[in-house]
């Protein structure tokens, strides 16, 4: 997204999110960009700019941690496409006392669900080897491979917070929730980060063309 574009979000009022703040697909702020947004009743409001942090200035806005993560198709290599897994269920990806089935991790046993994690860095071009029938390394084996691809991942973004991922290798809901982000625009148009995992974060990855054009329900 060039530094002059102006930003368009729709339907936000202090009634839906307190506080907004736009971010890059890798969490870099959206400062000092122009934008403008349309209140409930439809009226548009004057043009403003972000501040250095990328929160929305404007006055009946109130403090919080909202955030609405815009997507360019300028920044991705691929269009929305139907014929995929979806998102990563992350919630499975919690630790057994949370509620879950634990992170995938090296020699698990959860072959689709390794696969559909490798379909994701396929598409995403990071290295799997050439095992598998399309020889791109998506096998359903979490081997050092996979391990390796996910540690790079892992080291080149972050979390729902905006902290560094943890480069283990393993993908637990952190690391699900990330590559659920990155693949907006690639697989699907719009993803919400479970609330049961960002607690009082209200976090919505949308393409910006969806928001711009269409709208949203936030």
């Amino acid at each position: 997204m060039s530094s002059e574009k102006e930003i368009e979000v729709p339907e936000i009022g202090p009634t839906v999110i307190d506080t907004v703040r736009l971010v890059y697909d890798n969490w870099q702020s959206a400062s000092g960009r122009d934008y403008k947004y349309k209140n409930p009743d439809g009226e548009e409001s004057e043009d403003k700019k972000t501040d250095e942090s990328g929160y929305i200035e404007e006055k009946k806005f109130t403090a919080g941690d909202n955030k609405v993560n815009l997507v360019s198709e300028e920044e991705i290599e691929q269009t929305v496409d139907g014929d995929n897994p979806g998102p990563l269920p992350v919630l499975d990806l919690r630790v057994k006392k949370e509620g879950g089935k634990g992170p995938l991790r090296s020699g698990d046993s959860r072959k689709d669900l390794v696969k559909q994690v490798q379909k994701m860095l396929a598409a995403l071009r990071y290295d799997l080897g050439d095992t598998g029938p399309d020889k791109d390394g998506v096998d359903g084996s979490f081997r050092s491979k996979t391990v390796d691809a996910i540690k790079s991942f892992q080291a080149a973004h972050k979390d729902w917070e905006g902290k560094a991922l943890s480069s283990d290798g393993r993908v637990g809901p952190r690391t699900g929730d990330a590559l659920n982000r990155i693949m907006v625009g690639r697989w699907y148009a719009k993803y919400d980060t479970p609330s049961e995992l960002s607690k009082d974060l209200k976090l919505i990855t949308v393409m910006e063309k969806i928001a711009v054009e269409e709208g949203v329900e936030f």
